[in-house]
């Protein structure tokens, strides 16, 4: 790189950076199919009657949104919105009850329902089961198109969050193993070294416990 691009990176960096992170949350929305659905249904002005933020779902061809999503049950519909930054091009859409069957679904141990919207349908959202409970809990008694949903207990969260939390915690063990060569490295206390390997359980242990605790009945 010559001097005068050495000197102009820090400035155009930023700007670099802003181009790329429109181009990859504008691409993500088109493969989640995001634009399909807020072209199809309107932005909504109601009151939320609940709203859940911080959510995670799949949409699309596979599109992971972690922690970003925010549903609301309104009076007429669900509300899907996503935080600001990860979706600029984004807007929320209020899909109405009638508009909406679900299905339940396992994934990775866990209880999840799988959202259609539109009839005929424009997209998807698959999202915690208990969650989608308490949302759907404020749809009105009137004719509406969802699914015979089968109830989720405590009993089938618990039972799929701590699979998860297990076969995590196996796995960051056996990675940590495989690394130290099954033995610990020379200088490290054994203590220190169970730490180590123990807070990702922790961590994602009480992750998995705040999740238990906002889907239970």
């Amino acid at each position: 790189m010559t001097d005068a691009g050495t000197s102009l990176f820090p400035s155009l960096f930023p700007l670099f950076f802003v181009g790329m992170w429109l181009v990859v949350t504008t691409m993500l929305g088109a493969l989640s199919g995001w634009f399909s659905l807020q072209s199809q249904f309107p932005r909504g002005d109601e009151a939320p009657l609940v709203t859940f933020r911080r959510l995670s779902g799949y949409m699309g061809l596979g599109v992971n949104l972690n922690g970003i999503l925010a549903l609301s049950a309104c009076p007429s519909g669900l509300r899907v919105a996503i935080w600001r930054a990860f979706g600029p091009f984004q807007r929320p859409f209020l899909v109405p009850w009638a508009e909406i069957s679900a299905e339940r679904k396992t994934r990775f141990f866990m209880p999840m329902a799988q959202l259609s919207f539109g009839m005929p349908e424009v997209g998807k959202l698959t999202i915690d089961a208990g969650i989608w409970q308490k949302l759907s809990a404020h749809a009105p008694a009137g004719p509406r198109i969802v699914d015979p949903f089968e109830p989720v207990t405590n009993e089938d969260l618990a039972r799929g969050l701590a699979l998860q939390w297990a076969v995590i915690g196996v796995a960051v063990v056996a990675i940590a193993f495989f690394a130290f060569g099954f033995s610990p490295p020379p200088g490290i206390p054994p203590v220190l070294l169970a730490i180590f390997i123990g807070f990702p359980a922790i961590g994602f242990g009480s992750a998995q416990l705040i999740r238990y605790l906002r889907q239970r009945s």
